[in-house]
């Protein structure tokens, strides 16, 4: 009866108010809005990826080998299913009504708003009913959620569906426009953006989590790498190592032996930490307060290519821009395991090195005794530099 209903028009959007009994793979009696499209229909193979170990055999509608309904297309199943109440990913519930939202919602949607008082609070909009089952994804089946799914999406847009509404004592409510859905809410709260990073570089993963970007998920459902790295910036992640505080780039030295065997690998890690440290406003500033006296980099005797790499205090390490320092001077001294011409003042500065240029104006030359021939001998040679020079052309 209810298809004969839907095939008189096939381009049917939205669902119908009541749920319909219909049956489960299990071939159990389940109402149409708790289950879910299996891999017996179109896109629904993605659905059971996602959720596996979530949802089981009762909460995927049957095969339509059961039902053996003549539709006309994958697609038009789907659309006829989805009219009865059949969940495509996630079970969402609609408010009628404005509502008074909880106070945690209120503190994010305020965050950037102090100026605004406000007393009473009325919202209105969509919600995940289960917002558990968030937190029981991974992190990479989430992102291809939400990638795929067109309400989630929608719902992070700054265009979403959903409506605020504020207002002080006794005045009229207002309109409340640019705050954050509450489904954006919900996940924000549920994953913990601020605690993951885009774009990964080395030793980033003793500071933040990180997304597998080789998840077979991702290539499989042909979402690019590049959508995911704009969806985590929109979810509050960490953009790069440019984007965190001196003193959590600080706490990654902590962690060399284990980052750097041997030290490879070092001297690019502390070239990156230079640039940041030049580009960053927090840490650019004159005076650096760091406390050097057990930080350590890795440095090499002499400097030389052939001697070993080894992690030492900062306070036995120099540094040197100057390709003319004789090497039987710098063979006195651990040199920090970095490219030269990086600026020494700020590898000073940053570091907690010592400068070869300060060892070299603490060194004194004795006056040498010149020989009485030695005015006799350049007055020769000038006489005959005429000579050379013409030999030479």
């Amino acid at each position: 009866f209810l298809f004969s209903i839907f095939i008189e028009n096939r381009e049917r959007r939205g669902k119908l108010p009541l749920s319909i009994p219909l049956l489960s793979r299990n071939k159990k009696v389940t109402n149409s809005d708790d289950l879910y499209f299996g891999k017996e229909y179109h896109e629904g193979e993605l659905t059971e990826y996602i959720f596996k170990g979530i949802y089981n055999e009762n909460n995927y509608l049957a095969g339509n080998d059961f039902f053996e309904l003549d539709f006309e297309t994958d697609e038009e199943s789907v659309s006829f299913f989805t009219w009865l109440g059949v969940n495509k990913y996630l079970k969402y519930q609609k408010d009628d009504i404005e509502v008074s939202p909880s106070d945690t919602y209120q503190e994010l949607v305020f965050k950037n708003r102090p100026d605004l008082q406000r007393t009473s609070h009325y919202f209105k909009g969509i919600r995940v009913l289960d917002e558990t089952i968030l937190e029981r994804l991974t992190i990479e089946k989430l992102l291809v959620l939400i990638s795929k799914d067109t309400i989630l999406k929608a719902q992070l847009d700054d265009n979403h569906n959903d409506s605020y509404k504020y207002k002080y004592g006794s005045g009229y409510p207002k309109d409340l426009y640019n705050f954050p859905s509450f489904i954006e809410y919900q996940i924000t709260k549920t994953v913990g953006f601020s605690k993951y990073i885009i774009e990964k570089e080395i030793g980033v993963e003793h500071l933040f989590k990180t997304v597998d970007y080789e998840n077979e998920l991702f290539s499989k459902f042909s979402i690019s790498i590049n959508e995911i790295k704009t969806l985590l910036e929109k979810l509050g992640a960490v953009k790069s190592l440019d984007n965190i505080s001196i003193d959590q780039f600080y706490s990654l030295f902590n962690n060399q032996e284990e980052l750097f065997p041997e030290g490879k690998g070092s001297s690019a890690f502390y070239k990156r930490f230079l640039e940041y440290c030049t580009k960053n406003k927090e840490a650019s500033k004159e005076e650096n307060s760091f406390d050097f006296s057990e930080f350590k980099c890795f440095a090499r005797k002499g400097g030389l290519k052939d001697n070993p790499i080894e992690l030492k205090s900062v306070s036995d390490i120099y540094y040197s821009d100057n390709n003319l320092v004789p090497q039987d001077v710098l063979d006195k001294y651990w040199i920090l395991y970095l490219s030269k011409r990086l600026g020494e003042q700020n590898v000073k500065k940053y570091f907690g090195v010592k400068l070869i240029q300060d060892v070299l104006k603490t060194i004194h030359l004795d006056k040498l005794d010149i020989s009485p021939l030695n005015n006799a001998f350049n007055e020769h040679f000038n006489k005959l530099r005429p000579y050379f020079l013409y030999y030479r052309l």
